[in-house]
């Protein structure tokens, strides 16, 4: 996939999980799949590939040049976060914020790749 693909890609991901929920309708009853997870302890659950995420958190640790700890309420996972993501925003681990992005599933390991950050506190 080249870059504007990915860019591409990445502004329909935003717009498609800025949407109201209602346009996530669909089954809703037994055995019925979440469109978007919202706390990382349901990642584990319910993740599969791909799966749209929207968390609250704090990046705790940076691990390697794009991997990063984030914890929400809920517990941790290992995201990673391209550089340009930051938008040139300062993030310490106090700094309450809200990501964006898809779970990818691993064969050893389950991470989240973030396509958007924003500071919330």
């Amino acid at each position: 996939m080249n870059k504007r693909t990915k860019i591409i890609s990445a502004l329909i991901l935003m717009l498609v999980l800025m949407l109201p929920a209602s346009s996530f309708a669909g089954f809703v009853g037994p055995g019925a799949i979440s469109k978007v997870i919202t706390d990382i302890k349901s990642i584990s659950r319910e993740g599969r590939d791909d799966t749209a995420v929207i968390l609250e958190g704090h990046v705790i640790r940076q691990i390697s040049e794009e991997y990063y700890i984030f914890k929400d309420d809920t517990g941790e996972i290992e995201v990673e976060i391209d550089y340009g993501r930051f938008r040139g925003q300062t993030i310490t681990p106090q700094t309450k914020i809200r990501v964006s992005g898809t779970v990818d599933k691993g064969l050893l390991k389950t991470t989240v790749d973030i396509y958007y950050l924003e500071i919330i506190e």
